[in-house]
């Protein structure tokens, strides 16, 4: 797959995520939701003090696929042929940013909440920037343009490489990444490397944006770009 900014699911085609990311299928995917309950993992990650490892077990459980008809292949680092890219879902480009969220009617709440004298000056500020980045999309705030890269996937995408798909699929059929493509979709295309990390119900994929060493998305951030924002946890407070 392809990945655009921050995420891959690389091989064949190209995926493209809601918040412009794009991916393809012989190698990487973006990560959405990680669902992880250690809380303390999580906070390291975000931190960037470790890098998430695959956890192989040959011990889990069956794993409920949401798109059984797609076929299983023997080898998941090989072009699955057209066949394959018949039953597999997919999503146009699309062509401006796109939201679930009703932004007329939260740019309505955020008027009346600031009209009541409810909202700090710094507190609005944030609200008019939330409104306008789902209007035009998000900054990713990078010191500067990066060029395209291709990073493989980690060995476990491979090893785990239906329920791998199956997620994929899942997002396309869903509209959270858009693809396949037979081309990179866009300029200065980058694929960024996923890992599986297996869990007792579930095969979570986890994109490492700070691939490859030295000419990564995280490591072109312009920190002084963002905002500070401290995270906290139910067991910070307990």
């Amino acid at each position: 797959m392809f990945v655009d900014h921050i995420g891959s699911y690389t091989g064949i085609f190209g995926i493209y995520i809601s918040c412009y990311l794009t991916f393809n299928i012989t190698g990487s995917v973006a990560l959405m939701d990680l669902g992880f309950h250690d809380w303390g993992t999580l906070e390291s990650w975000l931190k960037n003090k470790t890098v998430p490892q695959a956890a192989i077990s040959d011990s889990r459980k069956e794993l409920k696929l949401k798109f059984p008809d797609i076929p299983v292949l023997s080898d998941y680092s090989m072009d699955p042929g057209d066949d394959f890219w018949k039953i597999f879902p997919s999503k146009t480009l699309p062509d401006k940013p796109q939201t679930k969220i009703d932004i007329v009617e939260l740019e309505k709440m955020v008027i009346d909440v600031s009209q009541k004298g409810l909202f700090s000056p710094t507190q609005l500020a944030r609200a008019s920037t939330v409104i306008d980045n789902l209007k035009k999309g998000a900054p990713s705030n990078q010191q500067g343009d990066l060029p395209g890269c291709f990073v493989a996937n980690a060995k476990s995408t491979l090893q785990y490489g239906r329920e791998v798909t199956d997620a994929v699929a899942y997002w396309v059929e869903n509209g959270f990444v858009a693809g396949p493509f037979q081309q990179p979709p866009l300029l200065r295309f980058r694929v960024n490397p996923i890992v599986a990390v297996v869990q007792d119900d579930k095969v979570r994929l986890v994109l490492n944006v700070s691939s490859p060493n030295g000419n990564s998305f995280n490591s072109n951030i312009n920190k002084l770009g963002l905002e500070k924002v401290r995270m906290s946890s139910a067991r910070s407070f307990g």
